[in-house]
C-alpha cells in the first residue's frame, strides 16, 4: 500500500518556512527603531518604565524577535486594551503589525547601544529558566545576574509593524527581570527627518 506523502510534505513546508524566516536579516532602519526603544525605555541608562529606576551596564536580548498578547494566546484585543491607551495609534499601523510580528526574525549584533549587550538563545535561556518551581526559580535568576551582572534581566522584541506611508512604527517590548518581576509594553514610534523616535508608549500587563 503507498504510503500518503502529503502530511510529511506539509511538515517540510512548515519547517522550512520556519527556518526561511528566522534566517531572514533585518535591514539597517529595524536596528534603529529598536534603539530608539532602548534610548527610550532605558534613558540615561535607567529602566524607565519600574519603580526605583534602577542602573544597567549591560543588556542581555533575546536573540529572535518574539510575539505576544496582552488579551489571549492568538488575538490581541485592540479596541478594548491597546487602543485606549494611545492617542495616536491607528489602524492603518496595527494592520502592518499583525502582518509581520507572528513572524519571529533572527536578531543580529547590529544594536547601536553605547552599553555592551549579550543576544541570548533560546537554550540558554532555558538553562537558566526551564524549571518552574518559585524557589528554584529565584536560584536560578541569581545565576542569571551572576553570568550578566547588572543587566536587571533581559528583554526581548516583537518583529515590527509599519503603517502604509512607512513613516510609523509598531514594537511589542518585553522585560524580565525576576520570576514575578515582568513587564509588556506596546511602543509607537514614528520617522520625522530620517531619524525615528518614540511617540508614545504604554504598559500593557505586568507581573
Amino acid at each position: 500500500m503507498k504510503r500518503n506523502a502529503r502530511p510529511f510534505l506539509t511538515v517540510l513546508l512548515i519547517f522550512a518556512s520556519v527556518a526561511f524566516v528566522r534566517s531572514q536579516h533585518l535591514n539597517k532602519e529595524s536596528y534603529e527603531i529598536y534603539d530608539a526603544v532602548i534610548r527610550t525605555m532605558f534613558a540615561d541608562d535607567k529602566v524607565t518604565f519600574d519603580l526605583g529606576g534602577p542602573k544597567v551596564s549591560q543588556f542581555v536580548i533575546r536573540d529572535h524577535t518574539l510575539t505576544g498578547f496582552s488579551h489571549g494566546d492568538k488575538k490581541e484585543s485592540w479596541d478594548v486594551i491597546v487602543k485606549p491607551r494611545f492617542k495616536q495609534l491607528s489602524d492603518d499601523v496595527i494592520e502592518g503589525y499583525e502582518l509581520n510580528a507572528k513572524a519571529s526574525v533572527g536578531l543580529e549584533r547590529k544594536f547601536g547601544t553605547n552599553l555592551p549587550y549579550k543576544l541570548i538563545s533560546e537554550p540558554e535561556l532555558d538553562a537558566f529558566f526551564s524549571e518552574q518551581n518559585a524557589d528554584w526559580m529565584d536560584k536560578k535568576w541569581k545565576k542569571f545576574y551572576e553570568a550578566y551582572p547588572g543587566s536587571h534581566g533581559y528583554i526581548s522584541f516583537s518583529n515590527i509593524g509599519f503603517n502604509k506611508a512607512k513613516d510609523k512604527a509598531l514594537v511589542y517590548f518585553v522585560h524580565w527581570c525576576m520570576a514575578l518581576c515582568g513587564t509588556g509594553h506596546y511602543i509607537l514610534l514614528s520617522k520625522n527627518n530620517g531619524r525615528w523616535a518614540v511617540l508614545e508608549h504604554s504598559q500593557i500587563w505586568i507581573s
